[in-house]
């Protein structure tokens, strides 16, 4: 009951809980109309960058639970608020909240406890949608407003990929579609008319630029493309003196690093004694020192500002651990429904990573199958996407449940095929 006819004062906000950045979106639920989008990094990150070490700290410290909830739910009132004043309104006009996220944030959010999730079979406390209200999660909007948490599909497939399942409408529609969401963890799935089968792979941080000695997310200073031609071509967010490189440009790199012959196709970065081969431009960007060992210079200072931005051998192993990690989950998904590479549709990618990939730089260091490059698609944020359709709609919410149950699962960590996949996709050769 609220004074007045507030009748017309309807909002919603639909969260996508995120390992690296929390995104909320602000919805006016008469018209549909997205009234604004926020996003932060997810302040959980001070207890570990990837969902592992969150659930490790859940199991090491009594208060560790408490800690990691309560640090997203901030994160989520904090946007909200900031999203509400943007738009004259106040918190308690809102009256329905959606959240996606893999099955650890999910849990994190509900302070669900997660230690089963860190070993095998990782069995989920919870994997149905869940519905509660606001005051009861700590969340600053309208008290009884309904809080929907979707579903998840297994330990490491969760709501998000759902939401992607559904904004993409992959799981009604014909044909062969292989969607991507690329992340600390990479979720996949293929669906063969309907019929769907997902798996995630443990990709590490590399893509989003962390475990990269001068990696960083994309912000300004980062280095987000980089072209290798007689020297190096570089990018810069913001148009500013290089600070650091971000997930695009770490893959940019190394692809053009590839295909110059800076790196050789088992990954080995190359010294300057090896480097005979390469243009004098190029020569001279190769260094070792003790510290970093064998690197490369991308980005110089410029007029003592910004600083030398270099690939280091580690680095470069971290993204091949990375792209031979998801590359395997694909050929394991594509035998299981004993598919080949030429049958498929459409490669879907996901996720703000998957916005500003170049595409041919994932073909060429083997991240991607080796489709025709107009068959693959950036689809942006899709579980964001899927999480404001089930805002707006109780029928979309019904079938992600029903699409949840459907979807099956396989666990790559205890099969041989991964295993033997993932060594074969080592390789920058393809």
């Amino acid at each position: 009951m609220e004074p007045g006819d507030t009748s017309q004062q309807l909002y919603g906000i639909a969260v996508d809980i995120g390992t690296t950045s929390v995104v909320v979106a602000l919805m006016d639920l008469k018209s549909g109309d997205t009234l604004g989008v926020a996003s932060a990094s997810n302040p959980q990150a001070t207890f570990g960058a990837d969902v592992i070490a969150r659930i490790d700290h859940v199991i090491q410290n009594p208060e560790g639970l408490d800690q990691l909830n309560r640090r997203v739910v901030q994160a989520i009132n904090r946007l909200t608020a900031k999203l509400a004043k943007d738009n004259g309104i106040s918190p308690g006009e809102i009256y329905q909240m959606t959240v996606v996220g893999n099955t650890t944030m999910s849990h994190l959010f509900l302070k669900a406890d997660p230690t089963n999730l860190a070993t095998a079979p990782f069995i989920p406390v919870v994997s149905a949608a869940v519905q509660a209200e606001a005051r009861e999660l700590g969340i600053d909007i309208a008290p009884h407003a309904q809080v929907y948490v979707t579903p998840s599909i297994a330990g490491y497939v969760g709501g998000d990929t759902i939401g992607v399942i559904m904004s993409t409408d992959i799981y009604q529609k014909e044909g062969i579609y292989l969607a991507i969401d690329i992340g600390t963890n990479g979720e996949i799935v293929l669906a063969k008319n309907g019929e769907m089968i997902s798996c995630s792979t443990a990709a590490g941080p590399a893509f989003e630029g962390a475990q990269i000695k001068f990696g960083m997310r994309a912000a300004k200073g980062a280095i987000e493309r980089v072209v290798i031609k007689d020297d190096v071509e570089i990018k810069v967010i913001g148009n500013q003196p290089a600070k650091g490189i971000c997930g695009s440009g770490l893959m940019d790199a190394v692809a053009e690093m590839v295909r110059v012959g800076v790196i050789e196709p088992n990954g080995r970065l190359v010294s300057q004694e090896d480097a005979g081969h390469l243009p004098t431009n190029l020569r001279k960007r190769l260094g070792s020192n003790d510290e970093l060992g064998t690197y490369f210079i991308l980005a110089f200072p410029e007029d003592g500002l910004g600083e030398e931005v270099v690939l280091t051998q580690r680095d470069i192993r971290e993204l091949q651990l990375a792209k031979a990690a998801i590359a395997a989950g694909i050929q394991v998904l594509l035998e299981q429904l004993g598919l080949t590479i030429q049958e498929i549709d459409e490669v879907l990618l996901a996720g703000a990573f998957g916005s500003y990939i170049n595409k041919f730089s994932a073909l060429g260091i083997g991240l991607l199958p080796a489709v025709d490059p107009d068959k693959i698609k950036s689809v942006g944020n899709a579980a964001g996407a899927g999480a404001r359709k089930f805002l707006v709609s109780q029928e979309m919410r019904r079938e992600a449940e029903k699409v949840a149950r459907r979807v099956k699962h396989l666990e790559l960590s205890c099969r041989l095929d991964f295993q033997d996949r993932f060594v074969s996709c080592l390789s920058f050769s393809g």
